[in-house]
Order: C-alpha cells, then sequence, then structure tokens
C-alpha cells in the first residue's frame, strides 16, 4: 500500500506545482482509484488504445483494460530475479511502436552468479 501512497503524493504535489504555475487558469482535476489488490506496482505505461500495463515488483505483469475495467496477468517474461527492490521494475511503450504490435522495454532484476543485475529489455506484447 506504500508505494500507492507515495504514487498519490508525487501525484497530488504535481497538481499543486501546477495549479501554482497556472494561477492564471483554472483547471480542476479528479482521481479516481482504477486498480486495487496489487501487491508493489513499481511501473506503469499506456498504450495506444488507452490501456495499461502494469509491473509488479514481485514479477508480475498486469495489463488493465480500459473498456471491461478488467486486470489481467500477463505472461512470457524472463526469469525475474525478485530480492529486496530487486524484481520487475519500469515499463515504457515505445514511441515508435504498432498500435497492433506493441514494443515495449522494461527494466527487471536478473540473477548473474548469484546477484541480482538490472537488465534492460525489449519485447513485442
Amino acid at each position: 500500500m506504500r508505494p500507492f501512497v507515495s504514487i498519490a503524493c508525487l501525484f497530488l504535489a504535481l497538481v499543486s506545482q501546477l495549479s501554482q504555475a497556472s494561477s492564471e487558469q483554472s483547471q480542476d482535476y479528479e482521481v479516481k482509484r482504477l486498480v486495487s489488490g496489487l501487491g508493489v506496482p513499481w511501473g506503469l505505461t499506456q498504450l495506444e488504445q488507452g490501456d495499461f500495463l502494469i509491473t509488479e515488483r514481485s514479477g508480475a505483469l498486469h495489463r488493465y483494460t480500459i473498456s471491461s475495467k478488467q486486470l489481467s496477468k500477463v505472461g512470457g517474461l524472463p526469469a525475474i530475479h525478485v530480492q529486496g527492490q530487486g524484481g520487475l521494475l519500469d515499463i515504457k511503450l515505445s514511441p515508435d511502436s504498432a498500435v497492433d504490435n506493441p514494443v515495449l522495454y522494461f527494466t527487471y532484476s536478473k540473477q548473474v552468479r548469484g546477484e541480482g543485475v538490472t537488465v534492460l529489455a525489449r519485447a513485442t506484447l
């Protein structure tokens, strides 16, 4: 729950900064909880059609489908070394990615000679 609280605090701080920076223009913001029940969410990226991919430190990758409001697990990930802060980390949609064949970049911990190292990987969803 703490990462969610941290993300929410950062979001609220950003909203506060934006409202101070644009004091001439008034904008309203609404915060909605889309997903609950995740362990330690770590990374988030939005796909072209609006769906979200969410990484969990435990090594799970989830897809949140906006139209059905469903959370589903995505498979096919490499072996992920989960220890301490290591695990499945950040994720980003490639800017030149095709809508029907999205290319993703993600970071994760991999075990090398008994230790965890951070790896950058590229994959197609």
